[in-house]
Protein backbone atom coordinates (compact mmCIF):
# COMPACT_ATOMS: atom_id res chain seq x y z
CA UNK A 1 0.00 0.00 0.00
CA UNK A 2 1.33 3.44 -0.94
CA UNK A 3 0.32 6.70 0.72
CA UNK A 4 0.83 9.90 -1.27
CA UNK A 5 1.37 12.99 0.88
CA UNK A 6 2.47 16.62 0.94
CA UNK A 7 6.14 16.61 2.05
CA UNK A 8 5.79 19.97 3.82
CA UNK A 9 2.50 19.59 5.70
CA UNK A 10 2.37 15.75 5.78
CA UNK A 11 -1.28 15.99 4.68
CA UNK A 12 -2.34 12.71 3.06
CA UNK A 13 -3.65 13.05 -0.49
CA UNK A 14 -4.30 9.54 -1.69
CA UNK A 15 -3.76 5.80 -1.25
CA UNK A 16 -2.86 3.20 -3.84
CA UNK A 17 -3.33 -0.54 -3.64
CA UNK A 18 -0.03 -1.76 -5.08
CA UNK A 19 -1.26 -5.33 -5.45
CA UNK A 20 -4.10 -4.29 -7.74
CA UNK A 21 -2.42 -1.09 -9.04
CA UNK A 22 -5.46 1.10 -8.40
CA UNK A 23 -6.19 4.23 -6.41
CA UNK A 24 -8.53 3.64 -3.53
CA UNK A 25 -10.08 7.06 -2.99
CA UNK A 26 -9.44 9.11 -6.13
CA UNK A 27 -9.16 8.21 -9.80
CA UNK A 28 -5.58 9.39 -10.25
CA UNK A 29 -2.50 10.43 -8.33
CA UNK A 30 -2.85 14.07 -7.20
CA UNK A 31 -0.75 16.43 -9.33
CA UNK A 32 0.41 18.23 -6.18
CA UNK A 33 2.47 15.28 -4.92
CA UNK A 34 4.67 12.51 -6.30
CA UNK A 35 5.91 11.69 -2.80
CA UNK A 36 4.78 8.53 -1.05
CA UNK A 37 5.63 6.00 1.65
CA UNK A 38 4.82 2.30 1.57
CA UNK A 39 2.99 0.56 4.40
CA UNK A 40 2.29 -3.14 4.99
CA UNK A 41 -0.95 -4.40 3.41
CA UNK A 42 -2.29 -5.53 6.79
CA UNK A 43 -2.44 -1.91 8.03
CA UNK A 44 -5.64 -0.09 7.17
CA UNK A 45 -4.61 3.02 5.24
CA UNK A 46 -7.47 5.16 6.54
CA UNK A 47 -6.22 4.72 10.11
CA UNK A 48 -2.81 6.22 9.39
CA UNK A 49 -1.29 9.59 10.27
CA UNK A 50 2.18 10.78 9.22
CA UNK A 51 4.84 12.34 11.43
CA UNK A 52 8.40 13.50 10.80
CA UNK A 53 11.28 11.91 12.72
CA UNK A 54 14.31 13.91 11.59
CA UNK A 55 14.58 13.31 7.84
CA UNK A 56 12.41 10.20 7.96
CA UNK A 57 8.62 10.11 7.52
CA UNK A 58 6.97 7.47 9.68
CA UNK A 59 3.35 6.52 10.15
CA UNK A 60 1.23 6.00 13.24
CA UNK A 61 -2.06 4.20 13.62
CA UNK A 62 -4.73 6.69 14.54
CA UNK A 63 -6.25 6.40 18.02
CA UNK A 64 -9.19 8.76 17.45
CA UNK A 65 -11.36 8.85 14.32
CA UNK A 66 -11.93 12.63 14.63
CA UNK A 67 -9.74 15.00 12.60
CA UNK A 68 -9.69 18.69 11.78
CA UNK A 69 -8.42 20.61 8.77
CA UNK A 70 -7.70 24.27 9.51
CA UNK A 71 -6.40 27.40 7.81
CA UNK A 72 -2.89 27.98 9.21
CA UNK A 73 -2.77 31.64 8.15
CA UNK A 74 -6.18 32.62 9.58
CA UNK A 75 -6.03 30.07 12.44
CA UNK A 76 -9.58 29.09 11.52
CA UNK A 77 -11.36 25.73 11.50
CA UNK A 78 -12.16 24.58 7.95
CA UNK A 79 -13.77 21.20 8.60
CA UNK A 80 -14.03 18.37 11.08
CA UNK A 81 -14.61 14.82 9.96
CA UNK A 82 -14.86 11.27 11.28
CA UNK A 83 -12.53 8.67 9.75
CA UNK A 84 -15.27 6.07 10.21
CA UNK A 85 -17.25 8.00 7.60
CA UNK A 86 -14.69 9.66 5.30
CA UNK A 87 -10.93 9.33 4.89
CA UNK A 88 -8.19 12.00 4.76
CA UNK A 89 -7.99 12.17 0.99
CA UNK A 90 -11.69 12.73 0.39
CA UNK A 91 -12.03 15.12 3.35
CA UNK A 92 -9.13 17.33 2.23
CA UNK A 93 -10.43 20.91 1.69
CA UNK A 94 -9.27 21.54 -1.87
CA UNK A 95 -9.36 25.18 -3.09
CA UNK A 96 -10.45 26.53 0.32
CA UNK A 97 -7.11 27.64 1.79
CA UNK A 98 -3.50 27.59 0.60
CA UNK A 99 -1.87 26.80 3.92
CA UNK A 100 -3.82 23.92 5.41
CA UNK A 101 -3.08 22.29 8.76
CA UNK A 102 -4.26 18.89 9.94
CA UNK A 103 -4.66 17.72 13.55
CA UNK A 104 -6.32 14.89 15.39
CA UNK A 105 -9.10 15.54 17.94
CA UNK A 106 -9.67 13.46 21.05
CA UNK A 107 -12.58 11.03 20.68
CA UNK A 108 -14.60 12.38 23.60
CA UNK A 109 -14.43 16.03 22.49
CA UNK A 110 -17.68 17.98 22.14
CA UNK A 111 -16.95 19.35 18.68
CA UNK A 112 -19.90 21.76 18.50
CA UNK A 113 -17.93 24.72 19.85
CA UNK A 114 -14.40 23.52 19.13
CA UNK A 115 -11.90 26.20 18.16
CA UNK A 116 -8.13 26.49 17.76
CA UNK A 117 -5.32 28.74 18.93
CA UNK A 118 -1.54 28.66 19.23
CA UNK A 119 -0.01 28.22 22.65
CA UNK A 120 3.07 30.14 23.82
CA UNK A 121 5.34 27.61 22.10
CA UNK A 122 3.51 27.98 18.78
CA UNK A 123 1.75 24.62 18.97
CA UNK A 124 -1.81 24.44 17.64
CA UNK A 125 -4.26 23.50 20.38
CA UNK A 126 -8.01 22.98 20.43
CA UNK A 127 -10.36 24.44 23.03
CA UNK A 128 -14.09 24.88 23.57
CA UNK A 129 -15.20 28.40 22.66
CA UNK A 130 -18.80 29.10 23.69
CA UNK A 131 -18.52 32.62 22.24
CA UNK A 132 -18.60 31.03 18.79
CA UNK A 133 -21.80 30.00 17.07
CA UNK A 134 -22.32 26.23 17.33
CA UNK A 135 -20.61 24.45 14.41
CA UNK A 136 -19.40 27.91 13.36
CA UNK A 137 -17.20 26.60 10.53
CA UNK A 138 -20.34 25.42 8.70
CA UNK A 139 -22.12 28.80 8.81
CA UNK A 140 -21.98 30.59 5.48
CA UNK A 141 -24.87 33.09 5.57
CA UNK A 142 -25.34 36.25 7.62
CA UNK A 143 -29.05 35.57 8.27
CA UNK A 144 -28.17 33.09 11.03
CA UNK A 145 -25.96 35.67 12.72
CA UNK A 146 -28.44 38.55 12.34
CA UNK A 147 -31.26 36.48 13.81
CA UNK A 148 -29.23 35.66 16.92
CA UNK A 149 -27.94 39.25 17.15
CA UNK A 150 -31.49 40.64 17.10
CA UNK A 151 -32.58 38.25 19.85
CA UNK A 152 -29.63 39.24 22.04
CA UNK A 153 -30.41 42.93 21.50
CA UNK A 154 -34.07 42.45 22.42
CA UNK A 155 -33.08 40.62 25.61
CA UNK A 156 -31.29 43.71 26.88
CA UNK A 157 -33.69 46.44 25.68
CA UNK A 158 -34.63 46.95 29.34
CA UNK A 159 -31.20 48.48 30.01
CA UNK A 160 -32.19 51.61 28.10
CA UNK A 161 -35.63 52.27 29.52
CA UNK A 162 -36.12 55.59 31.31
CA UNK A 163 -36.84 54.09 34.75
CA UNK A 164 -34.05 51.50 34.81
CA UNK A 165 -32.00 51.53 38.01
CA UNK A 166 -28.44 51.28 36.73
CA UNK A 167 -25.38 53.37 37.47
CA UNK A 168 -23.87 55.47 34.68
CA UNK A 169 -20.99 52.98 34.48
CA UNK A 170 -23.40 50.06 34.11
CA UNK A 171 -25.39 51.91 31.44
CA UNK A 172 -22.16 52.59 29.56
CA UNK A 173 -21.13 48.92 29.68
CA UNK A 174 -24.54 47.83 28.36
CA UNK A 175 -24.34 50.47 25.62
CA UNK A 176 -20.93 49.15 24.54
CA UNK A 177 -22.22 45.57 24.54
CA UNK A 178 -25.19 46.56 22.37
CA UNK A 179 -22.89 48.47 20.00
CA UNK A 180 -20.68 45.37 19.65
CA UNK A 181 -23.77 43.36 18.71
CA UNK A 182 -24.94 45.91 16.15
CA UNK A 183 -21.44 46.05 14.60
CA UNK A 184 -21.13 42.25 14.23
CA UNK A 185 -21.73 42.27 10.47
CA UNK A 186 -19.03 44.90 9.87
CA UNK A 187 -16.52 43.70 12.47
CA UNK A 188 -16.13 40.24 10.93
CA UNK A 189 -15.51 39.39 7.28
CA UNK A 190 -17.40 36.09 7.23
CA UNK A 191 -20.25 34.65 9.37
CA UNK A 192 -18.04 31.76 10.47
CA UNK A 193 -15.55 34.25 11.94
CA UNK A 194 -18.01 35.75 14.43
CA UNK A 195 -17.08 35.76 18.10
CA UNK A 196 -19.95 36.99 20.24
CA UNK A 197 -19.23 39.75 22.78
CA UNK A 198 -19.39 38.86 26.43
CA UNK A 199 -22.45 40.13 28.32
Amino acid sequence: MKIYYDPETLNIFNYIDTDNNCFIDRTSRPETSNVFITIPPEDNCINISLVRDGDVIIYNKVQSPLWMYYDKDAMKVISIYDMNIIDHANAYPHNIAENVGHIQIESNTDIGFIDIHKDEDGNVKTFINKRREKYHWLISDWDTIREKRNKLLSLCDWTHTTDVQLTDEQKHKWAMYRKSLRDITTTFKHPSDVIWPEI
